[in-house]
């Protein structure tokens, strides 16, 4: 509404450019924030890192769904992330409406076949809550959960590593946690 009030009120470039900050920089409980090229941000369960004056953040893409046993049709349908998604912005008042997409830095085919063959037969992997920390050496490390699709007591933590902070991330181990 102030947006609005403010073109009609002044009527000039400035007032126009003003109230298109303010009603792209609404974020609201519920919805789907948009990048900087008009896409939805896919980042579920994610962490934001801090390097300067940059903000990354971090998570889990766009959801997929899981093959179901033909067998059982009244199986609730399940959804795992294709991929992990890293996005930037830079310190300001507006930083959290202007994310810009640097895409998927891992995909979810690259960690499945990582972990075979101790998936199940036709598992799939569901990626969760990956986060980004810079080690002592000096390299980006992405941490995160796995779980079989097909196997729920089969859960890891995931390792990825790159020398930039946008990658290229290459997988360097899961391991049982318990």
């Amino acid at each position: 509404m102030l947006a609005l009030a403010l073109v009609l009120l002044v009527g000039d470039a400035t007032a126009v450019a003003l109230a298109t900050s303010i009603v792209s920089c609404t974020v609201r409980p519920g919805t789907i924030p948009i990048d900087t090229d008009g896409n939805p941000v896919h980042a579920h369960g994610a962490g934001v890192y801090t390097e300067g004056d940059s903000l990354y953040l971090l998570g889990a893409g766009m959801k997929v769904p899981v093959p179901q046993d033909s067998s059982k049709p009244t199986d609730n349908i399940y959804y795992t992330s294709d991929s992990i998604n890293l996005y930037t912005t830079t310190r300001s008042a507006n930083a959290l409406c202007r994310w810009r997409s640097l895409g998927a830095v891992l995909n979810r085919t690259t960690i499945e076949s990582s972990m075979r063959p101790l998936l199940s037969p036709n598992g799939m992997v569901h990626v969760e809550r990956p986060k980004l920390t810079r080690s002592a050496s000096g390299q980006y490390v992405i941490w995160m959960h796995l779980q079989d699709s097909q196997n729920g007591s089969y859960s890891n933590v995931g390792i990825a590593r790159a020398y930039a902070v946008t990658g290229p991330y290459t997988w360097s181990s899961n391991m049982f946690a318990n």
